[in-house]
């Protein structure tokens, strides 16, 4: 229940359409790299300058472009962007795990298609590039974080990582997932526009209560055998125009699980504004878990 009073729900709502346009200008350059050009760039096809100044903070999923991970490294940061997204919306993360945690990889893909596609088709690729790295490190930790849709690409992940390496421990943070869907067109004229651009089978897809989002939800709830390490984080905003069920961004997990409320943040912004929690909890598990 929300008992905030009136008051505080304005303030709330005025720092969040603040920090929502702050996030979109301070990212604005970076967005402006395609993936098509990031692409040319890596195959030295073209000498983009926009890219040089990100570089080596995006990476491709492409099967002929492979990721070279640290020697020795501490564990692995996935950080994964949400539908018709872009890897800059973890410009803010990067810097700090480059800076504070230096020996831990970092993979932050831009996913298939935008995401406009089913859940597998999008997490296949990244999969690989993950399975790549714990064929090289096994027992060490991985993160996997998603925003959004990327929060549900990273439970589709999680799963299959079960049986194919039930060794390695690994933590899911989802920030602003809609994990249960989020609302139908025709409860808000805002929803409506959003999902005329979408494809019919991500509307299906992410329609409240969806089959999809239910099987979703039923694997991540499924009984882990006694060696499986698992840790799911869940951060929900009350002011996310995109995902307004709150229910759907903080699911109950039978397993170790963390939810996190917080206000004063839209359905972008809000990845800036949990970026110190959801490290610091990163971390600490990070230390409990690296072997």
């Amino acid at each position: 229940m929300d008992t905030r009073s009136f008051f505080r729900k304005t303030t709330n709502f005025f720092d969040s359409v603040f920090r929502e346009l702050n996030y979109f200008i301070s990212v604005r350059q970076h967005r402006k790299i395609s993936e098509d050009d990031f692409r040319q760039y890596l195959t030295k096809k073209i000498k983009e300058p926009n890219v040089e100044r990100v570089m080596p903070a995006y990476d491709l999923c492409d099967r002929d472009l492979p990721i070279k991970w640290k020697d020795n490294s501490e564990g692995l940061h996935v950080l994964i962007h949400g539908l018709n997204g872009h890897p800059s919306i973890w410009d803010g993360h990067l810097s700090t795990l480059q800076r504070e945690s230096p020996q831990m990889d970092t993979f932050v893909p831009f996913v298939p298609l935008k995401g406009q596609c089913t859940l597998k088709e999008a997490a296949d690729p990244i999969l690989e590039k993950i399975k790549t790295f714990i064929e090289q490190n096994r027992g060490k930790p991985v993160i996997l974080s998603g925003v959004s849709n990327g929060g549900r690409i990273a439970a589709f992940i999680e799963y299959q990582l079960r049986t194919l390496y039930p060794d390695t421990p690994i933590m899911i943070n989802a920030i602003a997932a809609p994990m249960y869907g989020t609302q139908s067109p025709s409860e808000t004229s805002f929803a409506q526009k959003k999902f005329q651009n979408y494809s019919v089978h991500i509307q299906r897809s992410l329609a409240f209560g969806s089959l999809e989002s239910k099987q979703l939800l039923a694997n991540m709830n499924e009984s882990l055998n006694r060696d499986v390490k698992r840790k799911f984080v869940f951060f929900g905003s009350r002011n996310d125009w995109h995902v307004t069920h709150l229910g759907s961004t903080i699911p109950k997990v039978i397993h170790a699980c963390e939810h996190h409320i917080t206000q004063g943040y839209m359905h972008s912004g809000i990845v800036e504004g949990v970026k110190r929690q959801h490290l610091a909890i990163a971390a600490r598990w990070i230390r409990e878990n690296d072997s």
